[in-house]
């Protein structure tokens, strides 16, 4: 833990104008109202969200990925995404590509780059901590993204179907990397894929809120919990996906 010195001198005090400039922009800030947006193109649809009180300064950013059988619509209505970003209680620029709706299909943002890039033309990317999160078959499309030199933390929803190999030598590439593995359909391949790595941790229930994680799973470089929840209800029950958003290490908002 880094421990901030006292300072020796007090700080001067803010001249009015100074003290008035930095109340308006904590009003603003404060007051600033959770924004959507839906982007077009080539490769397919994007969907933005900020929420109330985003402060672009100081803001992460966290894309999550739909699973097959649905679109990216679909899914930011019916498994009400905003509202899950916004429980999660993030400062963070939430993104959701279009992604596979069928097995046979490439992924349609296989260039993490491109997709931010595409973003960045309607509203700034921030220069926060990069996380990606994905349920099921989306798998495919993240793994695609590993040597983006930005991402160092992946949400793993019922998604491990594939791609051991291509994550475990990320994992093993920087200290910092971190994967969290959310398991119901998937609890076989999790437990295989953590079984002879030593800094795994394992939970055997998944709790559905972040003060349920002890120290040891809050810090974990790897970490696999399962769930009753079913494949699903992982990603419509609102609980699961905006605690681990709280675990990946974005920052609050205020």
């Amino acid at each position: 833990m880094i421990r901030r010195r006292h300072a020796l001198l007090a700080p001067l005090a803010l001249l009015p104008s100074a003290r008035a400039a930095a109340a308006g922009a904590a009003a603003a800030g404060a007051a600033a109202p959770a924004r959507e947006l839906r982007l077009g193109g080539p490769e397919g649809v994007v969907r933005v969200f900020q929420p109330r009180r985003y402060d672009a300064a100081t803001a992460g950013v966290a894309i999550y990925v739909h699973g097959l059988y649905t679109t990216v619509d679909q899914a930011w209505h019916e498994h009400r995404l905003p509202a899950q970003f916004a429980r999660s209680g993030r400062n963070a620029l939430f993104i959701a590509p279009a992604a596979r709706t069928a097995a046979p299909e490439a992924p349609p943002w296989g260039d993490l780059q491109a997709l931010l890039d595409r973003v960045a033309r309607a509203v700034p990317i921030p220069g926060g901590p990069l996380v990606a999160a994905g349920h099921s078959g989306a798998y495919k499309e993240i793994v695609l993204w590993l040597s983006h030199p930005r991402l160092h933390t992946l949400l793993f929803l019922d998604a491990l179907y594939g791609g051991e190999r291509e994550l475990r030598a990320w994992l093993e590439a920087a200290d910092g990397n971190r994967l969290c593995l959310i398991s119901h359909d998937t609890i076989p391949a999790a437990r295989a894929f953590i079984d002879d790595i030593p800094y795994a941790v394992h939970r055997q229930r998944a709790p559905h809120h972040f003060g349920g994680l002890g120290r040891e799973a809050r810090a974990a470089k790897l970490l696999s919990m399962d769930t009753r929840t079913d494949h699903f209800a992982i990603v419509t029950d609102g609980l699961l996906l905006p605690m681990l958003l709280q675990w990946a290490g974005l920052p609050a908002r205020r």
